[in-house]
């Protein structure tokens, strides 16, 4: 299954507003796994990156600065390095027992962690991070793993 809206956010009609809608939060982001910037290239794509297949609750701070900036990083290692590519792997750290979205009507797992791989096959470059959700206290670098620790 994947989540939902009803995972993230009450929508009620607002009789105020012809056609329009009150949305209450659950104080969490519908964070993107892999980025809806890295798809303008076409508007299906686009569109697609904004299926709940491809996202996880995360914390505001984290998504909008700390895991930003992370794929910020990214982007501008290809500006830099315009003759090769980008493999990315990313994704939730799930286990048992993760704290749940009370309202969440599917019971949404939070996930504590969130890990990020870059392969750059052309130059034989790999690295990860793990960070946790929530704004990041130090310097990205930091965060930085190996992939074996990822695994």
């Amino acid at each position: 299954g994947s989540t939902n809206e009803q995972d993230y956010f009450l929508k009620t009609p607002d009789s105020k507003a012809k056609g329009g809608f009150t949305y209450k939060g659950f104080g969490f982001d519908r964070g993107h796994l892999a980025p809806s910037a890295d798809f303008s290239w076409s508007q299906k794509a686009l569109s697609e990156s904004y299926f709940y297949s491809n996202m996880s609750p995360q914390r505001p701070e984290f998504n909008r600065d700390s895991w930003a900036k992370l794929e910020d990083m990214m982007r501008a290692y290809l500006v830099r390095n315009l003759q090769t590519e980008l493999i990315i792997i990313t994704g939730p750290v799930l286990k048992d027992n993760l704290p749940k979205i009370p309202e969440a009507k599917n019971q949404v797992s939070i996930p504590e962690q969130f890990f990020k791989i870059a392969l750059d096959l052309k130059n034989q470059r790999a690295i990860a991070f793990l960070m946790p959700n929530q704004k990041a206290q130090y310097p990205h670098e930091s965060y930085a793993t190996d992939i074996a620790t990822i695994e």
